[in-house]
């Protein structure tokens, strides 16, 4: 199973299997060509914020914000902040794609130690 990944610019195809009966893929935020996507998919540019300096938050306008499905979702994102957050601001907290996840505009505290447990 490939899930709430962040696919960018590899090969000639963002996601490239042999027998495509055997893998399942979904919510996966793909930017560039690729035969194989699965099931809802989310295309464009991640917009991470540093890309070359390895800072692989994304931004507040990427289409992955708010597009990841919680099914096997970590309830905490790499850098330990935890899951799901309204990073889109519409109101509705949900899981981003890619390995951090994007807190509301008006988060006052990074660690998460007002959140309940």
């Amino acid at each position: 199973m490939i899930r709430n990944n962040v696919l960018s610019q590899n090969n000639a195809d963002q996601i490239e299997v042999v027998a495509p009966a055997n893998v399942s893929a979904s919510h996966n935020l793909i930017d560039g060509p690729s035969a194989f996507t699965g099931t809802n998919p989310v295309f464009g540019g991640p917009l991470f914020i540093d890309a070359p300096a390895a800072n692989l938050h994304l931004q507040r306008a990427s289409p992955g914000i708010d597009s990841a499905t919680s099914l096997n979702a970590p309830r905490r994102d790499y850098g330990g902040v935890r899951r799901p957050q309204d990073g889109n601001d519409d109101g509705t907290a949900a899981y981003d794609i890619g390995a951090y996840e994007l807190p509301p505009s008006d988060y006052i505290f990074g660690d998460g130690f007002e959140l309940p447990p």
